[in-house]
Order: C-alpha cells, then sequence, then structure tokens
C-alpha cells in the first residue's frame, strides 16, 4: 500500500532536463507525499513504513537523483535532501493526523502554513549547501 501511495504522490522528472526548476520540482514531491498520506485514513502510517525496493523502483529513484543533481548537488546529498524532505512531509501529516481537533496553532508544524515554513527552511538548507559547494569548487 505503502508503494501505491508513493507513486499516486510522486511524479517523476521530466526526461529533458534543460531549464528543469530542481527546486520547485523537490518541494511539489514533498507537498504530494503529505497531500497523499492526509487523503486517507492513517496514511501517514501507511507511508512511513519503509516501502518495498525491487527492481522497478531502482530505475525512478535514479532519475530523481540525477534530477536533482542539476542542482549541484553531489549524489548523495541529493538522496539524503529527498529523504529529509519526505521524512518531513511524513512525520508532518502524522502530526496532523494524531492530532486532529488541534487548533492550527496548537503545534508548531500542524497545519499549511507550519509545513510550507518547514519546507522553505529546508530547501533554504539545500541552497546554502549547493552554495557552500560552490565556493569550495571556486576556491573562494
Amino acid at each position: 500500500m505503502s508503494g501505491a501511495m508513493f507513486e499516486e504522490a510522486l511524479k517523476p522528472p521530466p526526461t529533458d532536463l534543460a531549464g528543469f526548476d530542481w527546486a520547485e520540482w523537490l518541494l511539489d514531491g514533498a507537498r504530494s507525499i503529505r497531500s497523499t498520506a492526509l487523503s486517507r485514513r492513517d496514511g501517514a502510517q501507511v507511508m512511513a513504513r519503509p516501502r518495498p525496493l525491487g527492481p522497478e523502483t531502482r530505475l525512478p529513484f535514479e532519475l530523481n537523483v540525477k534530477a536533482l543533481a542539476t542542482s549541484g548537488l553531489p549524489a548523495r546529498d541529493c538522496v539524503l535532501a529527498m529523504q529529509t524532505l519526505r521524512r518531513f512531509a511524513i512525520g508532518s501529516a502524522l502530526q496532523e493526523q494524531a492530532t486532529p481537533d488541534a487548533p492550527p496553532d496548537a503545534h508548531m508544524l500542524v497545519g499549511e502554513k507550519g509545513f510550507e515554513f518547514g519546507l522553505q527552511l529546508v530547501l533554504s538548507g539545500v541552497r546554502q549547501r549547493i552554495a557552500d559547494r560552490s565556493s569550495r569548487a571556486s576556491g573562494a
């Protein structure tokens, strides 16, 4: 079930990466994971479970890493950035589903505004990592 939910949530990157907006694609993916998790009762718990990995998941994952690598991140950092956003999206959905009657401002990360704040915070970290890597590469 988890695998099917992720397939529903995540759109593959375009095959032509010219002009590809990696940041928007990354954010859209996290938003879609959260939305898919929230669309089903206990959806976040289901998506928090490990997905079965097999040959059919390897190629899409490698394409995702290649797409995010257009940002300038090395492959390992791409994997970790995607993992971080996936965990953040599912964790946010878990919290929302665990406290459905909580007022919107009861917890920092409950609701759309808190989720978007966290997304932008993670994206800022990814951009800073790219900038730091670029500075080191240029000898600045």
